[in-house]
């Protein structure tokens, strides 16, 4: 057991390098503030996860788009990464194992509460598109939608 202690501490530095320099990377191109980061990894890295902070309104299709590409390239700098790849539980790696989060609030750090996303999540290849209210203490979920379809929609878009 006392082996493998080492290796693990070495995937988990390779992980953690790529979670920053991945923030780093989203705030320049997409003013996105990393909001929070981790993953599972008990043996190996079965998963990473990181949420940003965006300070501005969203509709349902601006998430999307954004919520996409942040997905695709979080999985393309993880796929890059010859350290950590030997790690990796599936290589390559898949976007449901790579869980972005992009709250829109105001510049306060409040949340919208004018039926405008708050909340865009991907879990399980599924999108979660959510919206905070001012009469609600949970947050209302406006739609859901396959992770392959949000895909298509975007690169449909994106062609035109």
């Amino acid at each position: 057991m006392k082996e493998k202690e080492p290796e693990k501490e070495s995937y988990v530095c390779y992980a953690n390098q790529i979670i920053n320099s991945f923030a780093d990377e989203m705030k320049k191109e997409y003013g996105l503030h990393c909001s929070g980061s981790g993953g599972k990894m008990p043996f190996d890295v079965e998963e990473f996860m990181i949420g940003f902070a965006l300070h501005r309104h969203a509709t349902i299709e601006e998430a999307r788009e954004l919520e996409v590409a942040v997905t695709e390239k979080f999985v393309q700098t993880i796929n890059a990464n010859e350290k950590i790849r030997p790690f990796l539980r599936v290589y390559p790696f898949t976007p449901d194992r790579a869980r972005v989060s992009i709250a829109f609030q105001k510049s306060n750090n409040r949340p919208y509460t004018d039926g405008s996303v708050a909340l865009v999540f991907q879990v399980r290849n599924r999108i979660y598109y959510n919206a905070d209210s001012e009469t609600s203490p949970t947050l209302i979920s406006l739609m859901d939608e396959p992770y392959d379809e949000a895909l298509k929609i975007v690169n449909e878009n994106s062609k035109k």
